[in-house]
């Protein structure tokens, strides 16, 4: 087997990561703004967390991030944990516009935690795939479509939370890491989210398009499920699903069917163009 390269973690990188939000849902300060279109689930039990996500290149400007990912969180504000997997497109974290894979996670509100190797915490398996990896092929406009199966679960012998990506096993972060997502998480979230300083026009999310548009032209993310309270992964009941999404105008979310024994049933629309007022 071939041995992973890991991109090792430049000082600007890690100047940068300082300025990101220390908690995935934050007030946007006078100097950066932070938006979601998300889909998440009334609080309960929650061991796992998956969806296979469009693979698109958006664009950003420098200094700032756009990502289509999955969580689990818990906790509230200054206690929250949580742990994150997708793809992402950032200049400052990547060194260019491709769109990777990239992980997050922290603890006590962001006290701790960190993107991709930028801190020990991950623990990688996978010789070929790892946070930094191109997601390719990426999507095309009114053409072919290709998308990344990603899973995060809690192991049955309690080691850690697990990221699976198709059926390669990428790595895990171990449980001791962790106050609030120790046991299992109480919330689990899918969709897109952009960084930007407040004076740059808002990056892209997803394809660009916003969900309206549908299939060939909107990103997606399909085949949401979750292991519940019985262990064992199940789609998602849709009365407990709500739109979180904070900037409608921007950025938003159109939810397809949801259901059973069909792979376009427990799925969703996101994005937007960018260049707004935000």
């Amino acid at each position: 087997m071939g041995t992973v390269l890991i991109r090792r973690t430049s000082k600007e990188e890690l100047l940068w990561a300082r300025s990101l939000p220390s908690r995935r849902r934050f007030n946007s300060s006078n100097d950066y703004i932070y938006h979601v279109a998300m889909l998440e689930l009334l609080p309960s039990t929650y061991y796992g967390v998956q969806a296979s996500l469009s693979t698109n290149a958006p664009t950003a400007m420098r200094n700032q991030f756009t990502a289509s990912s999955i969580s689990l969180a818990n906790g509230l504000y200054d206690h929250e944990d949580i742990i994150q997997a997708g793809w992402m497109v950032s200049t400052p974290l990547f060194g260019n516009l491709v769109p990777r894979v990239f992980i997050h996670w922290m603890v006590d509100g962001g006290r701790t935690g960190c993107y991709n190797f930028q801190c020990s915490g991950f623990v990688q398996i996978s010789r070929s795939i790892a946070p930094g990896s191109h997601t390719q092929p990426v999507c095309i406009y009114g053409g072919d479509q290709f998308d990344l199966l990603f899973q995060i679960h809690k192991d049955v012998n309690n080691t850690g939370w697990w990221l699976t990506i198709e059926d390669q096993v990428i790595g895990y972060w171990p449980l001791a890491l962790f106050k609030t997502l120790n046991e299992a998480a109480s919330s689990a979230q899918w969709g897109g989210e952009i960084f930007s300083p407040r004076t740059a026009p808002g990056p892209q999310m997803g394809s660009g398009q916003f969900p309206e548009e549908g299939y060939q032209r909107a990103a997606f993310q399909r085949l949401t499920c979750v292991v519940d309270e019985s262990k064992a992964w199940a789609a998602p009941n849709i009365y407990n699903v709500m739109d979180s999404s904070d900037k409608n105008d921007c950025y938003r979310v159109v939810e397809g069917p949801w259901g059973d024994d069909n792979p376009w049933l427990n799925s969703f629309y996101f994005g937007g163009p960018g260049g707004c007022e935000i």
